[in-house]
Formats: structure tokens, sequence, C-alpha cells
């Protein structure tokens, strides 16, 4: 536990000196109220002397108890539980055996308080008593932890906000491995096939897919890349799928320069082209045709032909979920756009926002 939150022991003139002051002041406050009016004679000279001495000894007593008591349950708390508890627990612990102590106390003097009325205080007007016990409370931590409780709401804010970003981070990071195992299992599939009808070409194809497989750890570390160095990525990507489907695979690529330095979810076009040989039939009768062009709000159109397999891969939603969680983590653009995704009947398009630095 932090040393400052332990309690410390006054000094020997606020032990003897505090609590008559205190107790003169709150008399006062009691007697210049007792009957509603700030106008009324402070003093009734009617009221026997004696009863003035005995509320203003009993009061002093009072406080002497009460600064004195709240030392021991301090030191006592302190002693029980200060190794055991967290900061806001202890601090909690203590403000309710603090106020416990303070209305039983109260509760049991209730001689100071007869001033309150003009044939004196009952001792069973428990409804005065424990108000007043309440206001002596708060007053009195607010004296001793003011500054303890004020530290400890500011650390816990800021203890939220960096658990909100490390909640965030790791949310991040997930969705981020999440691609690796998909896209080697998928890649090592086209190795497979490749490998057997084609010695050169598979050496070609593992030369890019290191190259590929280089760029997936590199981008594993960032939450964002360029496009251009995404376009690059995904060059070396596009050539292990020619490689494999030869003329069935095609790929346009048209953007202007002036969207080149912004950025997006790395392997996010990887994604996509992934997804649409996945979800449709590749072959030199049915050719699969992707496209991607930038559009005038600072967004990428990526499309493909239509051309559905009879039987889909159970696992290709995973890529698109991912995507549309990734930008639901970075996107900081003030219109919130995210991915979108449309289909007609001879095309499958997805919008793709690009993010400032």
């Amino acid at each position: 536990m932090n040393p400052n939150l332990l309690p410390m022991t006054p000094s020997f003139v606020k032990r003897v000196l505090l609590p008559p002051a205190a107790a003169l002041v709150f008399y006062g406050f009691i007697r210049l109220t007792a009957d509603g009016s700030w106008s009324e004679t402070f003093i009734n000279l009617e009221r026997p002397l004696r009863n003035y001495i005995e509320e203003i000894i009993a009061t002093i007593v009072l406080f002497y108890a009460l600064l004195e008591g709240a030392i021991v349950v301090r030191r006592h708390l302190a002693k029980r539980y200060g190794a055991i508890l967290l900061k806001s627990a202890y601090l909690l612990k203590e403000s309710q055996w603090i106020a416990i102590f303070f209305l039983a106390l109260i509760n049991a003097f209730g001689l100071p308080f007869t001033a309150l009325t003009d044939d004196g205080l009952s001792f069973n007007d428990a409804y005065v008593l424990n108000v007043t016990g309440v206001g002596c409370t708060i007053v009195y931590l607010a004296s001793t932890r003011g500054r303890d409780y004020i530290r400890l709401f500011n650390q816990a804010e800021l203890d939220l906000e960096r658990y909100k970003q490390e909640h965030a981070t790791a949310q991040f990071q997930a969705l981020q491995h999440q691609l690796n195992p998909h896209f080697l299992f998928n890649s090592l599939n086209t190795l497979s096939s490749l490998v057997h009808r084609d010695a050169d070409a598979a050496d070609d194809f593992i030369r890019e897919l290191a190259k590929v497989y280089r760029y997936v750890l590199d981008a594993a570390k960032q939450e964002t890349v360029p496009l251009r160095t995404e376009l690059a990525f995904l060059e070396s990507y596009a050539h292990l799928l020619k490689t494999r489907f030869k003329s069935a695979f095609e790929i346009n690529i048209e953007i202007r320069e002036e969207y080149l330095d912004l950025r997006l979810p790395p392997m996010t076009l990887q994604i996509l082209v992934e997804n649409a040989v996945k979800h449709n039939i590749v072959s030199t009768q049915k050719p699969l045709h992707c496209s991607i062009s930038d559009t005038n709000n600072a967004c990428l159109l990526v499309k493909n032909n239509l051309q559905e397999r009879s039987e889909k891969d159970t696992s290709s939603s995973v890529g698109l979920a991912n995507l549309q969680s990734r930008y639901e983590f970075l996107n900081k653009r003030e219109d919130g756009i995210q991915p979108r995704v449309s289909l007609t009947e001879t095309e499958f398009l997805v919008t793709i926002p690009l993010l400032e630095d």
C-alpha cells in the first residue's frame, strides 16, 4: 500500500488544541441556529448558566473522543488490512468503520445537542443525532483523507483508460494473429498443388511466398500501413495466384498517386482477393477478374465478377469479419466510414475507407 495512505498520528498541539476549538465552533453554530432564526439572541439569558457549561464541556469531550477514537480505528485497520487490501478497498473500509464509530459515539453522548431545542434534546432523537454523526464523519474524512480520495479517483480513471487501451491493443493483436495461420494454410495448399507439376514454378513460388510471409510478420507489428506498401505486398501475393491459376486469374489496379500515402490495415487487400478466390470458380472457362480502384471520397473499391462455387468454404467469413473488427478499432475519420459490402447479379463489391496518419 502507498505509505501516504497509512494513518499518521497528529502532532501534540493538534491533539490538544484542535478538539476544543472545533467543539466551540460546532457548539456556537448549534446555539446560533437552535430556534431556526439567525436574528434571535445568541444566548438565552433565562436559561441557567449551568446548562451552557455542561453542553460546552460535553461537546469538547465528544470531540476529543471522536479524534482519539478515529486515530485508534485507523491504526487498527492499517495493522489488520493495510498489507492485504488495495488502496481503494482500504480507504472504503476505513471510511465505513469511522462512520460507524462516529454515529455510535454521537448517539451515546447525546448531551451536547440539548441546545438544539428550548427544552433540550431527548437522547432518543435518533434522526438529529445520526444526521449530525454523518456530518461529522464527512467533515473528518474530507479534512484528513480528502486528497487521498481525489488522488485515488484520478488514478482509477487513469487505470481505467490504460485498461481500455491495453484491452483494445490485445484485441487488435488477436485479430491480426488470426490472419497468419489462415493465410499460411491457403499458401501451403497452393504450393502442394504446384510442386508436383512444375518444379521451377514451385521454386519461384517458394521465393515469392517467403517475401509475402516476411511482410505478414512485419505487418503484425503495425496497426496500419501506407497504401503503396500494401500494393507492393499485393503484387507478390497476386504473383502466387497467377502462378497457380495462370490465365484463369486476373487482377487490375488503378489508383491515383494522391492516395498512395493514405493508410489502411495491413493485409486488407490480400483478404479481399483471397476471399474472391475462395468464393468463386477460377478456371480457364470461367476466369476470375478482380479490380481495385479509388473513389472520389478517399476509398478503395475492390470488386470481382460473381461466379460462386456450389460448395462454399465455411471459413471464408473469418477474413471479412476480421476486417470489419479491425476498422472498428482503427477508424478515426469524422464520418466514421466502415467497410461496406454490396452484391449485384454479376459482381461482388467491397468499399474500403483509407485512413489519415
